[in-house]
């Protein structure tokens, strides 16, 4: 179910950048304020459908190459260092991610998921899928 939630977001990512793309070129060799505040207006939406084709290439890479992935960090307040050296991100981007991954959840702060080597993000207790960390990442 995950991968299809996954390739889902891969094909509205194709979508929106396609949109973006022919607004652009419809335009004209230049920009007019109108079109470009427009154009700019698109820009997150086609970053968080990026972050979104990332999360899934992860995934799929992990499902071809039969790899499990390992829990990360169980609990705890805040990111550890080995975490964040995992995924290569900053304290400030994985602070982030995390709390826009809980707010979209409508997890209390408090709340203290399993986080894994792919970037999954499950309850402590049933293992449910949450979401996932890189799709959260700006």
């Amino acid at each position: 179910e995950a991968m299809r939630d996954r390739q889902e977001s891969i094909k509205e990512a194709i979508d929106v950048t396609k949109k973006v793309v022919d607004e652009i070129m419809e335009s004209g060799p230049t920009l007019g304020a109108g079109a470009a505040v427009k154009v700019a207006g698109k820009i997150p939406k086609v970053l968080k459908a990026a972050k979104a084709t990332k999360a899934a290439g992860q995934a799929a890479k992990a499902a071809k190459g039969g790899k499990v992935a390992k829990v990360l960090q169980s609990g705890g307040q805040r990111l550890n260092p080995k975490t964040l050296k995992a995924f290569n991100l900053s304290k400030e981007q994985g602070r982030n991610a995390i709390h826009s991954l809980k707010e979209g959840k409508n997890l209390p702060n408090d709340f203290h998921g399993k986080i894994m080597s792919n970037g999954d993000y499950l309850h402590p207790s049933t293992g449910e899928w949450l979401g996932n960390i890189f799709d959260h990442v700006y």
